[in-house]
């Protein structure tokens, strides 16, 4: 699945609004989270920065060091940005795709390239309030008891690049697995692979996309 196609059907404006929104910001403090990472502008301009991705505010913040800058980028501005993320020990790769929620107009968000291959696993992560204390999220990682948690929502993406809410239950995920079902279903009692936990949903997209590949 190309994302950066589904980009450029919805590239109208995005070139007046990179302009502003690449206007440095002085004297704004770096956060202690920020992350050497790389950014796909909408004009096709690679930038290496800082970043700070506000899960709520779904806005890409970029911090100059030799210049003590910042620079603000939305999805309007951005066709995609990777960086390492050292808690889960993976690069992670976000693209900004146009998505039409409960029958709203369409308009452009950051998703989480899980799994790119014939049917794509996206994700998107949400700052939620918890009131019980320590859990373990959808990822696998054990939280530390805070106010500040984190819960994930997924999304399939189709060759047709159509993008699809996908409910986390083995029912449906085997329905979409249709074509090589038995095999996925064997894939997961295998391995033992719990599908709320998203490193084994990963393993298993990744899985049937390679029978697809192969297949093919």
């Amino acid at each position: 699945m190309q994302f950066s196609m589904m980009k450029k059907k919805n590239n109208i404006i995005f070139t007046l609004i990179l302009a502003l929104l690449l206007l440095p910001v002085l004297g704004w403090a770096q956060p202690a989270d920020a992350v050497e990472g790389s950014i796909t502008t909408t004009d096709g301009e690679e930038i290496n920065i800082l970043l700070d991705y506000d899960l709520e505010q779904n806005v890409l913040r970029g911090y100059d060091l030799a210049s003590n800058r910042q620079y603000a980028f939305t999805p309007s501005s951005v066709i995609s940005f990777q960086f390492y993320d050292r808690d889960l020990q993976r690069q992670r790769s976000f693209y900004s795709l146009p998505y039409r929620e409960n029958g709203q107009i369409s308009s452009l968000q950051f998703f989480e390239a899980l799994v790119e291959g014939p049917v794509s696993l996206l994700g998107r992560e949400y700052a939620v309030e918890n009131g019980n204390g320590g859990t373990v999220d959808p990822a696998g990682r054990i939280l530390i008891p805070t106010a500040d948690l984190t819960r994930w929502v997924y999304f399939t993406v189709s060759e047709e690049q159509e993008i699809t809410p996908l409910k986390l239950r083995s029912r449906k995920i085997l329905s979409l697995m249709e074509t090589r079902k038995d095999d996925i279903k064997a894939y997961i009692e295998r391995w033992e692979l719990d599908i709320t936990f998203q490193k084994d949903l990963i393993k298993i997209f990744s899985e049937y996309n390679r029978l697809l590949v192969e297949e093919s």
